[in-house]
């Protein structure tokens, strides 16, 4: 086997190995985030999580995350055809991702405002924590975000190699580092705010117990408040981790390998090709794992499911402790379950 053919083999395994990826593992985490995902709208749309301000953020973030899944893997759903061949297809398959995966992160940002409000020590800035701050704050960045991508399917369409946006400067330079940038303030961002949430927690076990009790009639964090506040945090951990592993790998592309990989083999091309495809794969685990986190990080949660599995056997369970109306019992279980 000469050198030409031993290129041209790792070239097909590497492919084989991606369109793999793709098909069957794509298809079972479409599969199984679709029933997660909506198996948290079930539960948070319940009465007992309904006037949650963190739980609509939640419902909307699955539902941005549902949406984003559903788009990504639609190209492989459907076997590369209809976003391949038809010009229509290509500009809104672009447009609507481009237009979730900024929608999901946007989200986490007011939610963990949300959390800042909520575990403040200023009674003023805690009473901000509400369901109609929540409708406009996403409600409005919604529809600026969606005005904002209008330029991707107007430059974008289906070319010689696919269906890709505009490959001309300083267009796609634009693009991209707008994309990045965007990440990076969404991953600062979110970051930041919970730093100083768990800061404002720290401080509420700290205060005396008559404070506790003016506390209470200010609107203090519950138990429930304590769980949600520490799937937050894990939701924002893992979509910082995969977020800034796939921009930081791009970065380095970029600014280090771009000038070489013109005059590189075709086999360095397609190395290329395979990282940058697991690494947009694995994009895809922010926005499948709230169901998990949830399951893991509250028992608020897992006792809602129980409630619900009960429900549809016509049996009747138990309700949790109602510990919020001790203000003790509340700051002192911090975040446990």
């Amino acid at each position: 086997m000469n050198s030409s053919e031993q290129q041209q083999h790792y070239i097909d395994l590497l492919n084989t190995i991606t369109n793999n990826i793709y098909k069957h593992g794509g298809r079972t985490v479409f599969i199984l985030s679709t029933l997660g995902n909506l198996i948290v709208i079930m539960a948070f749309l319940t009465k007992s999580w309904r006037k949650n301000v963190c739980a609509f953020y939640l419902i909307c973030y699955t539902l941005a995350g549902l949406c984003f899944v559903t788009v990504f893997m639609s190209n492989t759903i459907m076997n590369n055809t209809c976003i391949s061949s038809i010009n229509i297809c290509c500009k809104l398959y672009l447009y609507f991702f481009y237009l979730f995966a900024t929608l999901a992160p946007n989200i986490l940002i007011f939610a963990s405002i949300d959390r800042l409000l909520i575990s403040s020590q200023n009674i003023d800035a805690r009473l901000y924590s509400s369901k109609r701050l929540a409708h406009f704050s996403i409600g409005i960045s919604s529809i600026l975000w969606t005005i904002y991508y209008i330029h991707i399917p107007i430059r974008s369409g289906i070319s010689d190699i696919g269906c890709l946006i505009d490959q001309s400067e300083p267009y796609i330079s634009f693009v991209y580092f707008s994309l990045a940038a965007t990440n990076l303030f969404a991953c600062s961002t979110i970051t930041v705010l919970l730093i100083i949430s768990f800061k404002n927690v720290q401080l509420i076990r700290k205060i005396r117990r008559q404070q506790q009790q003016r506390t209470q009639r200010a609107r203090a964090m519950k138990k429930k408040d304590f769980q949600l506040l520490s799937s937050l945090y894990i939701l924002n951990i893992i979509h910082t981790f995969f977020s800034m592993l796939s921009l930081t790998y791009d970065i380095i592309y970029a600014l280090v390998l771009q000038d070489k990989h013109n005059h590189e083999m075709s086999v360095q091309q397609a190395i290329y090709s395979f990282l940058s495809n697991i690494f947009n794969f694995l994009l895809l685990i922010p926005y499948i794992s709230c169901f998990g986190v949830l399951l893991l990080f509250s028992k608020a949660f897992r006792h809602e499911l129980k409630h619900i599995c009960y429900k549809i056997v016509g049996k009747y369970l138990m309700p949790l402790r109602e510990e919020e109306n001790n203000p003790h019992i509340n700051i002192e279980g911090g975040l446990t379950q």
